[in-house]
């Protein structure tokens, strides 16, 4: 302080800012003056000295980052170039595979390893019954029922066999197969699961194949409860799924087989539609398909008719089977006869003013329609109920149908010799 009126003050240091000094009156405003220009000289200072640092901070890190990056895609292999298209002649083809045909044949003609089967019918015919008859085969190695013994030529080995059941419950399976006592192959195995979409019912077939590691036939019954039949786009992702399976499989030795259970199509009454659920999109994919149709030799012959089949010729007669019920239910081979000759005939109308009561007769007398109250399922039931000595008032409440219905009914099968009179 040089004065009385006067204060000198110095500002600042050795450092930056430069030291500055300041000289004012000694009093209120001279005080507030200098205070305000220091204030506003450290501000200033500290605000520039903070936006630097944070400019280089970021420049830093900038650099770095980019630094990492590079060393990142320097280590990185080159991405592999696209695979090659392969192409192979005729002759290589046919010698790649030296699988004899005796090791593929599952059920005859009718089936081989590693193919699709589609198996179709009206309701009530027994489509079940005979997918049930055909997995008790293959799961116990036995030849098929559903041919001759000239045409099933080789041995079959047992194999496991997932049956995939969306129709019959316990009780069900009680009345038809479980009634006699007789020992299943206890490598058939059966899932009531209800499957919601593609994907679902894929997830349990990979696991049951992944879990076997060998050969393995699924049989799916029926696909109509599973997939809508106008939905290709689920019928596309079941062939890929399926294929996938298969492929899988023979990458590691062994075959997946398909049995595939669907609905024909309704039409209209005393006719047999040859068209099934979804034919659209899985007609085709298939390795063979089977239908299995009424007959007019009566409601215990069916014909299967083969319509397709890749690794044999098809037959111009068709195979007539009957309806079995012991030592379980299923179907056995009874003739091979032309199609027309087996074929149901179609009834027609009789005008009641027709002139020619003799057109009418004629007309009128062939076989009669099978009772369509009583179907193969209850008259299995009526048969079981029958031999526990229930009266027939009592399984006609059961069944809800009349008792001149069970009476009738169990008149023609103790003339048919299928139960004891």
């Amino acid at each position: 302080m040089n004065n009385k009126d006067n204060i000198k003050i110095s500002i600042g240091g050795r450092s930056f800012p430069p030291k500055l000094e300041v000289e004012f009156p000694n009093s209120y405003e001279g005080i507030f003056k200098v205070c305000l220009v220091g204030t506003v000289m450290y501000g200033t200072y500290y605000f520039f000295k903070s936006w630097s640092e944070y400019w280089l901070y970021k420049k830093k890190n900038k650099y770095s980052s980019n630094v990492t990056n590079k060393q990142k895609e320097d280590t990185q292999e080159p991405p592999s170039p696209q695979q090659s298209f392969e192409v192979e002649t005729l002759n290589e083809a046919c010698h790649k595979s030296h699988t004899d045909v005796s090791e593929l044949q599952m059920c005859g003609e009718l089936l081989s390893k590693g193919d699709t089967m589609i198996l179709f019918s009206p309701d009530g015919e027994g489509k079940s019954t005979l997918a049930a008859g055909m997995c008790i085969d293959i799961a116990s190695g036995a030849k098929t029922k559903l041919l001759p013994e000239s045409m099933v030529l080789y041995e079959n080995n047992q194999e496991s066999v997932l049956w995939l059941d969306e129709e019959l419950n316990y009780y069900d399976m009680r009345m038809r197969y479980g009634l006699n006592n007789y020992r299943f192959p206890d490598n058939l195995y059966r899932s009531t699961n209800i499957f919601s979409s593609v994907d679902e019912m894929f997830a349990c077939i990979e696991k049951f194949v992944d879990e076997k590691k060998s050969d393995v036939t699924i049989c799916i019954d029926n696909l109509s409860a599973i997939i809508p039949p106008n939905s290709a786009s689920a019928f596309i992702e079941l062939f890929k799924k399926q294929k996938m399976i298969k492929d899988k499989a023979m990458s590691n030795g062994y075959h997946v087989t398909f049995i595939i259970i669907t609905h024909s199509k309704k039409t209209e009454s005393g006719r047999v539609s040859e068209d099934f659920y979804g034919s659209s999109y899985i007609g085709n994919l298939s390795s063979t398909r089977i239908a299995l149709l009424p007959t007019r030799l009566g409601k215990d012959y069916k014909m299967l008719k083969v319509q397709k089949n890749r690794k044999f010729a098809v037959r111009d007669e068709v195979i007539v089977i009957k309806r079995v019920t012991t030592p379980y239910l299923h179907f056995e081979y009874f003739d091979m006869r032309p199609e027309d000759e087996v074929a149901p005939i179609k009834q027609k109308a009789v005008k009641i003013d027709n002139p020619a009561p003799e057109s009418a007769s004629s007309v009128l007398s062939h076989k009669k329609a099978p009772n369509q109250k009583v179907t193969p399922d209850k008259e299995e039931k009526i048969m079981a109920m029958y031999s526990k000595g229930m009266r027939q008032n009592t399984i006609a409440k059961k069944l809800n149908i009349s008792a001149k219905t069970v009476h009738r009914t169990l008149t023609r099968l103790k003339k048919e010799g299928r139960i004891s009179a």
